[in-house]
């Protein structure tokens, strides 16, 4: 085969002569890591060592127990109470009390139990307004 008959296969590689050798991919990742999560609410929490009480939630945060399980991530904040959305293919929410929470850093929320203290818990009904925690 001489160097420059081309073959079917060929014609499924990127041209690099193109330009967008990966057809975009490359700048459809860089732009969705580049848009932040909007704030799903805001909770106030015991003061941190600043004296910070307003703790800020994103969207997608990640919530994990002490045993460093993962069992979700926050949609929204009502009250005192994260919305957690558990699950993948059927996802589902719990209400998770703000006197649940430990900490956080950038890695997320950290709860002050383990998964399954936390599946143990009756959180799956949406908190009245006027409940506190």
């Amino acid at each position: 085969m001489s160097k420059n008959s081309r073959t079917s296969q060929d014609d499924l590689r990127p041209d690099a002569t193109q330009g967008n050798v990966d057809g975009g991919l490359t700048e459809l990742f860089q732009n969705d890591r580049a848009v932040a999560h909007p704030v799903a609410g805001s909770l106030i929490c015991e003061g941190d060592e600043s004296g910070n009480s307003d703790l800020e939630i994103q969207q997608g945060t990640d919530v994990l127990c002490t045993d460093g399980k993962k069992i979700g991530e926050v949609v929204d904040v009502i009250g005192n109470h994260l919305v957690v959305e558990q699950g993948f293919f059927v996802p589902s929410d719990i209400y998770v009390p703000r006197d649940a929470i430990s900490g956080h850093d950038d890695a997320g929320l950290y709860l002050n139990l383990t998964k399954r203290q936390v599946e143990s818990q009756d959180w799956s009904e949406e908190p009245d307004e006027d409940a506190s925690g």
